[in-house]
């Protein structure tokens, strides 16, 4: 299905985590629809962040659908942007991924954790201090970003990254926790652990849509920056080497900066990646 674009331009971000796009707050809202799940996409803060909602109101052949939604990390402005979702759509947001705990991927997350009463965050748990006390892993913070209340500490979710893994060709895969909600009628994703990028990136891929989101791992034409605390040129590189081995070439790539993509469209230089880092 094709896409539906609500601007009369395609998302122009930083194709560089932490790379400060020129323009801020350029609110470019995307929509596709993959398979029954919708995502719509928004740009969002100083790093041009991608905001990303996952709806399943369209699904066909289910008579009953929950009154819920998904999203994907946590940007400045992204309170905003799932609030007005939900209020314009009756619905409520479940649960939130975060793909890792940056401060341009968590800045909101304290705002949508007080107003969603029945909210799950899905972090790494080797990276869940970095959420509780943000500018805790040695970033000096370009924004404000509000400690959680300790109130909400029990709607977070830790996934248990292994503290090693026996060598092979594809990525990981992680266990879903047993206390995160189930839905009749909406699927949860497969996580991955993608370090490189930091020490507890996480992907979720939806397999019924064939879509991925790779947070600063894998984006258009580039990867996540290594030169971060936590970043890891060795672990980056062999996640990167494991991804095409993981997916299909078909598989639809939203990443946390930048336009969508295949991983068909990143093959070139993913099979040159070696040279690149």
């Amino acid at each position: 299905s094709a896409w539906r674009v609500n601007s009369p331009k395609h998302l122009i971000a930083s194709l560089f985590a932490y790379t400060a796009h020129p323009m801020t707050n350029f609110l470019t809202l995307l929509m596709r629809e993959y398979k029954n799940m919708q995502v719509y996409t928004e740009s969002l803060g100083p790093f041009a962040t991608n905001a990303y909602i996952l709806d399943w109101t369209q699904a066909v052949n289910v008579q009953k659908r929950d009154d819920i939604f998904y999203a994907i990390d946590a940007p400045w402005g992204s309170f905003a942007y799932y609030k007005d979702f939900a209020e314009k759509n009756k619905k409520t947001l479940s649960t939130l991924f975060l793909t890792h705990s940056h401060q341009d991927h968590i800045g909101d997350v304290a705002q949508i954790v007080d107003y969603f009463d029945n909210i799950q965050i899905v972090i790494a748990n080797n990276e869940l201090d970095f959420l509780l006390l943000p500018g805790s892993d040695g970033l000096p913070l370009a924004a404000d970003v509000p400690a959680m209340k300790k109130k909400h500490y029990s709607k977070i979710v830790p996934v248990t990254i292994p503290t090693s893994c026996a060598s092979h060709n594809k990525l990981p895969s992680l266990a879903l926790p047993t206390t995160l909600k189930r839905h009749t009628n909406i699927p949860l994703p497969t996580l991955f652990h993608c370090p490189g990028h930091s020490t507890g990136s996480i992907c979720y891929f939806f397999e019924d849509s064939n879509t991925l989101f790779s947070g600063d791992t894998i984006m258009h034409g580039t990867c996540g920056r290594i030169d971060l605390p936590g970043g890891s040129k060795q672990e980056m590189l062999a996640s990167l080497q494991r991804i095409p081995s993981t997916f299909k070439g078909s598989t639809l790539i939203f990443s946390g900066h930048g336009p969508s993509t295949t991983l068909a469209a990143e093959s070139t230089w993913l099979s040159s990646i070696e040279y690149m880092l």
